[in-house]
């Protein structure tokens, strides 16, 4: 068994390391964790009923505790050493905990999972998840190294450890929900991917049919969500973006104002110098006598 000044020692650490907190991302779930607990508990300690308002992620590094929550198949579960398993409490979910062997040591974390996807709520049910925590093994002998040591920056290499665990657990047990939710992080917005053609293709001719073809949406629907976004029809928004791309070559090069015009996809020059005028409210070659 620790010392109780040990325990205590190693609280103020893990205080320390999360100041600020940790915050994983997958996709569009972002997993955080502010507090992070060493507990050590003799054989008859029992915390009674009680809830919390957030996930409550505990792996078991010695001893023996047994848990009793809602569970799939109605039964309480008990977590052994050596095993290192896990148990995730869900919010809001009434639960007991009650030591079995003296000299129990947990590792606890207050965690929130925000946006988390449909698969992951799935597997998140309110009940308690015992889970093996054999993947962290390492990463606990790691730690426990770590504590040991009078090593510089301590703190911040716990809190890298730390992070890493808690990757370890979600991409050793949740994978799959992870894995969908990292595709639908990735897929980008219609809206993301026409602005982004517009972006790339000022120099051409760019029309509204190429963009719904590219994107995959009608060109109906193209010109509503365009004009809901930036509050400009398609049109006219295409060519503020080539005026301001003019005016910024106006200001910082020398070329000649028909060949910016020609470079901004204004190949008719006296058609570029009235839309420069009706945005910048001067000519061209007056703008960049000025500097803009």
């Amino acid at each position: 068994m620790l010392p109780q000044s040990e325990i205590i020692e190693r609280n103020r650490l893990l205080l320390q390391a999360l100041r600020g907190g940790i915050e994983l991302r997958f996709g569009g779930t972002i997993l955080q964790s502010g507090l992070c607990h060493y507990t050590q508990d003799d054989a008859g300690i029992d915390t009674f009923e009680h809830r919390h308002p957030h996930y409550e992620l505990s792996l078991l590094l010695a001893g023996r505790m047994h848990y009793s929550g809602e569970k799939p198949d109605g039964e309480s579960v008990t977590l052994d050493h050596p095993g290192l398993d896990w148990i995730l409490i869900a919010p809001g979910l009434p639960h007991r905990r009650r030591t079995l062997a003296d000299g129990s040591l947990l590792l606890g974390f207050a965690l929130k999972i925000k946006n988390d996807s449909a698969a992951l709520q799935r597997s998140l049910r309110k009940r308690l998840l015992e889970i093996d925590g054999g993947t962290v093994q390492k990463l606990t002998e790691q730690l426990e190294l770590l504590f040991r040591s009078q090593c510089q920056f301590r703190a911040e290499r716990l809190r890298l450890l730390l992070s890493e665990i808690l990757l370890e657990f979600f991409a050793g047990n949740f994978s799959a929900q992870l894995h969908e939710e990292q595709q639908a992080g990735c897929s980008l917005d219609p809206l993301e991917l026409v602005d982004h053609y517009i972006e790339e293709n000022l120099t051409r001719r760019i029309t509204a049919d190429d963009i719904a073809r590219t994107v995959g949406i009608s060109r109906r629907h193209l010109y509503r969500l365009f004009t809901e976004k930036h509050g400009l029809p398609l049109k006219e928004y295409i060519i503020r973006q080539r005026l301001c791309r003019a005016a910024a070559a106006l200001t910082h090069t020398g070329k000649p104002v028909k060949e910016i015009a020609a470079m901004t996809g204004f190949h008719n020059l006296s058609y570029f110098t009235r839309q420069f005028r009706r945005i910048f409210i001067q000519p061209p070659a007056t703008y960049r006598r000025h500097g803009g």
